[in-house]
């Protein structure tokens, strides 16, 4: 294991075990077998080792399809990310580096520098259905992507649920074959809040009810 990956490796369970409050370059490196020069010259504090795992973070690759079918696209990104956060460890660490946000204004940039990295990858299955006339030429992708996600961080950060079960009535009465009949370009007006954000009703909700069973039979990657 090299340097970087060993001290990506001891920031990861450390903030873990201790929390962002207890992080230090000493504790990490002393973790990591390094020596404290050695991690001070690189990262030379607490912040800059939360940068680091935010960018660890961003390199996993996100499950980007091009089946020709925007649904199929998103179902597939959306079992990715169900798949990532569905790791212990890793969803620990997530949770870990969302809460240093709060506490440290370099890390709420590091989170925000993460997300619009991320949103800029996530949101190409949806460019490319606007650039298909699949979707109206003024939808935001960004807002389709952080409508996509939602319900995944809700569930980690606000009702503390697994990621395991499927997602309520809704989702049940779809699987059941009770989806609602809608005009192909019923559009979903999310008002102010998202601007000029719009998608097709039945499409996206077809898009968001796909978390895995709880047998485990959840697409790998994220």
């Amino acid at each position: 294991m090299d340097a970087r990956a060993a001290v990506v490796a001891a920031t990861q369970d450390e903030l873990i075990e201790n929390g962002y409050d207890a992080l230090s370059v000493e504790r990490v490196a002393q973790r990591a077998g390094i020596p404290a020069g050695t991690v001070l010259d690189a990262w030379p504090d607490a912040d800059e080792l939360v940068g680091l795992l935010f960018d660890e973070f961003g390199e996993h690759e996100l499950v980007l399809m091009n089946t020709g079918s925007l649904e199929t696209d998103l179902r597939a990104l959306a079992a990715g990310i169900a798949a990532f956060h569905a790791q212990p460890r890793l969803r620990a660490a997530f949770e870990a580096l969302v809460y240093s946000a709060g506490r440290s204004e370099r890390a709420a940039e590091s989170l925000r520098r993460f997300w619009v990295q991320r949103l800029a990858r996530a949101a190409k299955p949806v460019e490319r259905a606007i650039a298909a006339g699949d979707l109206p030429p003024d939808t935001d992708a960004f807002e389709v992507i952080r409508m996509l996600g939602a319900p995944f961080y809700y569930r980690m950060f606000v009702t503390r649920e697994p990621l395991g079960r499927r997602a309520g009535r809704a989702h049940r009465g779809s699987s059941a074959g009770r989806r609602p009949r809608r005009r192909p370009h019923e559009r979903l007006n999310l008002g102010s809040a998202c601007g000029r954000c719009v998608l097709p009703r039945a499409r996206m909700w077809r898009s968001l009810a796909i978390w895995p069973s709880s047998s485990g039979s959840s697409s790998q990657g994220t």
